[in-house]
């Protein structure tokens, strides 16, 4: 009977409340300059896995509930893994980011009903994101910003800056070239038999598509299959334990819409900096010398400011 059913459910176009997870993604209309990662000359190889890579640097799979909040989800996804890449250390699984402190502070938010990555994306590396710890997940757009723990501003990681793969199109080779250095987010139409894949590689043809789109972690890939590897953000019971494989060739534009952290030291940033007042003559001069670090704290930057 129970089969009986999922097989009408997937031979029957799904209506939005009939959806068995939430899906809340919407492609990005514009497009966004930023900085561009290294090309590749060589040769790619067949194959790459960030799961085991000389070490996994993949966090754990997380479960966005009943919010689809999968346009925050799968940034936070790609900068936990980031960190650990920055840092040259694999396999640090404690490492959690708090998906709440974007649904609940940033200005661009949303919600549970919708979202574009880049909002999240652009909150990580203005206004910095906590740990899980200090602004615990709940699925809920109307928890307040200040619910985060008293300490939240000393807790604050950020991104140093991200950037755009691909744009309307796939681009399996360019998307394959970013993955050499990290986890790439990617939009993907949602289809009826998406929310039943388990083993195997996934494509949409001979599916009904539903109408909702959503957004996933590229963790990998396959030339031999022909698929990328993905980590999902509907819990372990999706694919296997929350991991599946998707063609390239999926049917379901994954790949058309792709993006990623890039480099992380990013332009210092002078926020509300104050000059000491001078006095003085029209046409005489002043100078100031203002001393700073970047966002690691790594070494001090001395900027001459002169008028």
């Amino acid at each position: 009977m129970i089969v009986f059913l999922i097989l009408l459910l997937m031979a029957t176009p799904l209506a939005a409340s009939e959806l068995p997870y939430p899906c809340g993604a919407v492609p990005r209309l514009d497009a966004v300059t930023g900085p561009v990662l290294p090309h590749i000359s060589d040769p790619l190889p067949a194959t790459l896995d960030w799961t085991d890579n000389d070490g996994n640097w993949i966090t754990p799979v997380r479960d966005q509930g009943l919010c689809g909040a999968c346009w925050i989800f799968a940034p936070v996804a790609a900068f936990e893994s980031w960190i650990m890449i920055e840092e040259g250390i694999p396999g640090q699984m404690d490492i959690d980011l708090s998906e709440q402190r974007v649904l609940s502070c940033s200005i661009n938010q949303t919600g549970c009903l919708v979202g574009i990555t880049r909002h999240a994306f652009d909150y990580m590396v203005e206004s910095g994101i906590c740990d899980e710890a200090c602004f615990p997940y709940q699925a809920d757009d109307l928890i307040p910003c200040d619910a985060a723990c008293p300490d939240v501003g000393s807790r604050l990681e950020y991104l140093g800056n991200w950037e755009e793969i691909t744009i309307a199109s796939v681009n399996v080779g360019e998307i394959n070239q970013a993955l050499q250095f990290g986890p790439v987010v990617a939009y993907l139409d949602i289809y009826n038999d998406f929310f039943w894949h388990d083993e195997g590689v996934y494509d949409a043809h001979g599916s009904l598509p539903t109408g909702s789109s959503h957004e996933l972690l590229l963790i990998g890939y396959d030339d031999n299959i022909q698929a990328w590897k993905v980590k999902n953000s509907w819990g372990e019971q999706w694919g296997v334990d929350g991991i599946g494989w998707i063609a390239y060739d999926s049917g379901c534009n994954l790949g058309a819409w792709t993006s990623s952290c890039a480099p992380y030291n990013s332009p210092p940033r002078l926020n509300n900096a104050v000059l000491d007042p001078v006095e003085g003559e029209r046409g005489d001069s002043f100078s100031w010398q203002v001393e700073y670090s970047d966002l690691e704290g790594d070494f001090p930057i001395v900027h001459e400011v002169n008028i």
